[in-house]
Order: structure tokens, then C-alpha cells, then sequence
């Protein structure tokens, strides 16, 4: 089984946030919550920083984002990774890139578990082409 950090090498940025941790500041509590086309939560890079309670899949309407198309590596690797990250953070996935995406699900997403997804990652937006550009459409 390959594990998401064999997939890339580190950064070797360095954000200088030692003295953030050494100050006892290790993320416990945070939820950074990635909006894309699934995570591989059974990853053993992944297990210990799940959230499963702040995770759903919007294309099957369940609790499992599972990728079905993909390694589900993307961002959970980028979420491990990071420069910065602090140790104690978690990471949930909300589904939403494995089928037809429309506005209502969109919003849906970004207000699911708000109380405890702190932080939210999106690297996806809409067709822009350079000489237009879509946005949020008005929910009805």
C-alpha cells in the first residue's frame, strides 16, 4: 500500500512556526475541511488525523467520502504535508467533485458542520476562460 507521503516529497519551506508549537499551539481542536473529490481515510498517513463527523459525500448522500475515481491522495497529501500544519490538526473531507456539481450543493457543503470545520480548502472553481467568468448563482 503506498502511502500519500510517498507520493510527493516534503516542502522544505520553512514558515517559521517552531515557536508556535514549542508554545504548546499544536492545532488540537482544528478541523481543516477539504472540499474535493474524496479522501482515502484508510490511508495509514490519514487514519489518526480524520475527522469522519465533520465528513460527508454530496454526491451519494452519505457519510462516506471515499473517492471512487481517484487515489484520494490530493489534498489529504497537501493537508499532511503543508509547511506549517499544526501536528494536532485534523482533516475531513466533504465529497462534491464526483459527479454534477450545482450551486444548492455548493452551498450546502460550505455550511455543513460549521460549528466544528474550522478552516475550509477549496482548489476548484468555476469554467472561467479568461473572458468570462462564472460565479455564485443566485439560490432560489
Amino acid at each position: 500500500v503506498a502511502t500519500c507521503r510517498e507520493a510527493r516529497t516534503p516542502s522544505e519551506f520553512d514558515v517559521n512556526v517552531t515557536g508556535v508549537w514549542q508554545e504548546g499551539n499544536l492545532g488540537e481542536g482544528v478541523t481543516v475541511c477539504l472540499l474535493d473529490d474524496g479522501l482515502d481515510y484508510s490511508n495509514p498517513d490519514l487514519t489518526d488525523a480524520y475527522n469522519a463527523k465533520g465528513s460527508y459525500d454530496f454526491n451519494e448522500n452519505d457519510y462516506d467520502p471515499m473517492p471512487s475515481t481517484s487515489s484520494g491522495c490530493g489534498q489529504g497529501e497537501q493537508f499532511l504535508l503543508r509547511p506549517g500544519r499544526g501536528p494536532g490538526a485534523q482533516v475531513s473531507m466533504l465529497k462534491i467533485l464526483d459527479g454534477t456539481v450545482i450551486d444548492s450543493m455548493e452551498a450546502m457543503a460550505y455550511n455543513y458542520q460549521h460549528h466544528g470545520n474550522y478552516i475550509y480548502s477549496s482548489s476548484w472553481g468555476p469554467p472561467d476562460n479568461g473572458n468570462f467568468i462564472d460565479g455564485p448563482h443566485v439560490l432560489g
